[in-house]
């Protein structure tokens, strides 16, 4: 019984070998173990980018105001933004702010009590991804786009039912949107307009 132990033994010690040295010759070619994955930033051409300073800037008038995943007082947060940082109105829900913060080049909502509207001089302001805007979707036929949120202002746009806008504020059951044909923004009466993917 001992004799064929050893044959055995001396016959698996090679293939064993063989197959550390596949193993690690292999292992050359593959890569650290211990990277990071490559997380550079698409490059312009590969996504569709919005001017940020079509939207409306908001300053944090708190000390420490916490950022939501998810507009509810129990969702996760992150942050905190400090006071007179500024960021970006994307849309708005009850007492939430939807922002986009481009110092984190990412969006989250924050309570309406956190931020104040400021105008926003800097001539810099970084580009920001267009699917983070809200769509809007016109649902009335023949909609009326006015040069500001008053039944008695200028028509400068009649939208058709189907149409899509991005939205860019709201005011008093107004939305002010942006109308790429003509390079410049109109306000469209709330009650004609549904965000894209709402019933």
């Amino acid at each position: 019984m001992t004799r064929p132990l050893r044959s055995l033994f001396s016959w698996s010690v090679p293939l064993i070998s063989a197959s550390l040295l596949t193993l690690s010759c292999s292992a050359f070619n593959a890569p650290p173990m211990n990277t990071q994955p490559d997380l550079q930033e698409p490059s312009p051409e590969k996504q569709n980018l919005f001017p940020a300073d079509r939207l409306t800037s908001l300053e944090v008038v708190v000390d420490a105001c916490f950022v939501s995943v998810e507009p509810k007082k129990k969702s996760p947060t992150f942050g905190p933004l400090t006071r007179g940082e500024v960021v970006k109105w994307l849309d708005a829900r009850d007492n939430w702010i939807r922002v986009w913060i481009p110092r984190l080049r990412i969006s989250g909502w924050v309570l309406h009590s956190g931020v104040e509207e400021i105008q926003d001089t800097n001539a810099n302001q970084p580009l920001i991804p267009e699917n983070e805007i809200t769509t809007m979707i016109v649902v009335s036929e023949k909609t009326k786009v006015r040069d500001v949120p008053t039944t008695k202002s200028d028509v400068i746009l009649i939208a058709d039912k189907g149409d899509a806008f991005f939205l860019l504020r709201e005011r008093e059951g107004w939305c002010r949107v942006w109308l790429p044909e003509q390079n410049r923004t109109g306000w469209i009466f709330g009650r004609s307009l549904v965000r894209k993917g709402e019933k």
